[in-house]
């Protein structure tokens, strides 16, 4: 027969592992949600500003078809800096490799 000292000790050291497991939980939950808040306010940022870029670039399309300027079309470079930009913004390694610039030829 168990003495009762060692079935409240054996209920406590259960409790203790309970709390413990569920306060390890909590953390997580909370550290969860944190970076679900973090990324919601990125990807807030970002569509605010695709939509200010997309404002700006109507503008200017209607501005060609009236005739007062012809928009430019972007290069593929600033596109391929643009792409890195996004990418390494999302914790990515990105970056935009440049031809050489060496105009020696070869003999």
């Amino acid at each position: 027969m168990k003495s009762p000292g060692v079935q409240a000790s054996f209920r406590r050291a259960e409790l203790a592992e309970r709390l413990a497991s569920v306060m390890q939980a909590a953390q997580a939950i909370r550290s969860e949600a944190a970076l679900t808040i973090c990324e919601s306010n990125e990807v807030r940022i970002a569509s605010r500003q695709l939509r200010i870029e997309s404002h700006r670039t109507s503008l200017t399309s209607a501005a060609g078809r009236q005739g007062r300027q012809t928009p430019k079309k972007p290069e593929p470079r600033q596109i391929a800096q643009m792409i890195a930009q996004v990418l390494s913004a999302r914790g990515y390694l990105a970056f935009v490799a440049a031809a050489p610039q060496d105009t020696a030829s070869l003999q």
